[in-house]
């Protein structure tokens, strides 16, 4: 038996350097509420360890909504296959907490590594994403990135 804890949740500006996998954006930080966060792109990866008794996956969010008038749909998916759709994670632009089920994830072995995918889609399971949020669109900053959701912190639970 180890005595090292499973790496359970995921802090964007603490540990994410060491489970945030492609998809993500460089750290940045919300002066409204001192809030370090990462981008996603349409999609992104991040490995977390599991137990089997872990009912969902809590994410920190935010999103664009007050500019584009939408909210940021999410699915999550683990190894490919769709687990849990969420068509409003985020929304508005204040942060709030998305939940997201884990019922059908299968484990080998208890606090096992699990890769995840998260992406910001209206239709899941279809590949359809939804329009991603560019920033010169709404804000003309010159800021051409397409990005998908606001995501502070992802923790098992």
């Amino acid at each position: 038996m180890s005595d090292i804890m499973p790496l359970t949740m995921i802090v964007m500006g603490v540990n994410d350097h060491l489970r945030c996998g492609v998809g993500w954006h460089d750290r940045a930080y919300d002066e409204r509420n001192g809030v370090c966060f990462r981008w996603t792109g349409a999609r992104a990866d991040f490995c977390l360890e599991v137990p089997r008794r872990a009912s969902a996956l809590r994410f920190m969010v935010s999103g664009p909504a007050l500019l584009t008038g939408r909210p940021v749909p999410l699915s999550l998916y683990a190894p490919g296959r769709l687990l849990c759709h969420l068509p409003a994670a985020a929304p508005s632009d204040f942060w709030t907490i998305a939940e997201m089920t884990l019922k059908t994830l299968e484990l080998a072995e208890d606090n096992a590594p699990a890769q995840f995918t998260i992406r910001c889609e209206t239709f899941p399971g279809t590949r359809a994403l939804s329009a991603p949020f560019v920033p010169d669109r709404y804000l003309r900053n010159s800021d051409f990135r397409r990005l998908g959701i606001m995501v502070a912190a992802i923790r098992v639970v």
